[in-house]
């Protein structure tokens, strides 16, 4: 988890959308940003205990996928002239 940036000459078609998911067993948070040529994507992932409990567990489930789903998410770019 952190912050990757990625310098660009074409410009990304679109922006993957930002999300926000807040569970009893932690936090997740992705954005996505362009500015003057550079593609930056902060990520957090805040696990607020050790040890999980059974039942807390489709919780952590969700916060998980959701944290690879962005993580495989595609960036299409507009073709250069």
């Amino acid at each position: 988890m952190g912050s990757r940036q990625l310098l660009l000459q074409p410009i990304p078609l679109y922006l993957p959308d930002n999300e926000r998911l807040k569970t009893s067993v932690g936090d997740y948070k992705v954005s996505f940003a362009f500015k003057n040529g550079v593609f930056t994507e902060n990520t957090s992932l805040v696990l607020k205990h050790f040890m999980v409990s059974p039942e807390a567990f489709p919780a952590l489930r969700k916060i998980t996928a959701l944290a690879l789903e962005s993580d495989h998410q595609a960036l299409v770019l507009e073709k250069s002239a």
